[in-house]
């Protein structure tokens, strides 16, 4: 309608709070509309209020919940959002038992979990939440293996790895992942 329409013309002329108010205006007419939240999270974002911009996407996509672009769009939001690392990772583990999940979004989650005081149980709640899908990818497989051995957890990394074996006994990166992680502790 024609306040989305204004909204984004107010946005690329830089009159970002008369943008962000014609936003509002549209998601006041059409509150069940995912398009309308999306349209202020976006403006939000650009305007660099972060945290209001991921709770926006997270409202659109609670209202169009197979849009994975929406999804996608509330993990980076949240992502840059300081203390707020427990949605991020959340979302990625929702994320990742509904679609795909591609290694370089799982890297952008560690990236930024693993630089707050509590890192290593969120990068341990991530990976088990992705473990859990019900078609883990390899990456994730080898990846939180290397997470393990990069905290010195020699035995979980060889017991994970292992088991990856048994899951997939044909594939090679398992054996290859235990021989890596076995050289690096020595016994090989």
């Amino acid at each position: 309608g024609p306040w989305r329409h204004r909204a984004h013309c107010l946005a690329e002329m830089g009159q970002m709070d008369a943008a962000l108010a014609d936003a509002r205006q549209c998601l006041a007419l059409t509150p069940q509309d995912a398009s309308s939240h999306a349209l202020l999270a976006r403006l939000l974002v650009q305007a660099g209020h972060m945290e209001t911009a991921a709770q926006a996407f997270v409202q659109a996509q609670a209202l169009a919940p197979e849009d994975e672009g929406l999804a996608a769009m509330a993990l980076d939001a949240w992502l840059l959002v300081p203390g707020r690392e427990a949605e991020a990772v959340a979302l990625a583990v929702q994320m990742a038992s509904r679609w795909p999940m591609s290694q370089a979004q799982a890297r952008k989650v560690l990236r930024v979990v693993t630089l707050t005081d509590e890192g290593a149980a969120r990068a341990q709640q991530f990976w088990q939440g992705v473990l859990a899908c019900p078609h883990p990818p390899d990456w994730a497989w080898s990846g939180y293996a290397e997470h393990l051995l990069a905290l010195g957890r020699w035995e979980e990394a060889t017991v994970h790895a292992m088991a990856w074996m048994q899951a997939a006994p044909d594939a090679s990166a398992p054996q290859e992942t235990l021989a890596r992680l076995l050289t690096a502790r020595g016994d090989f």
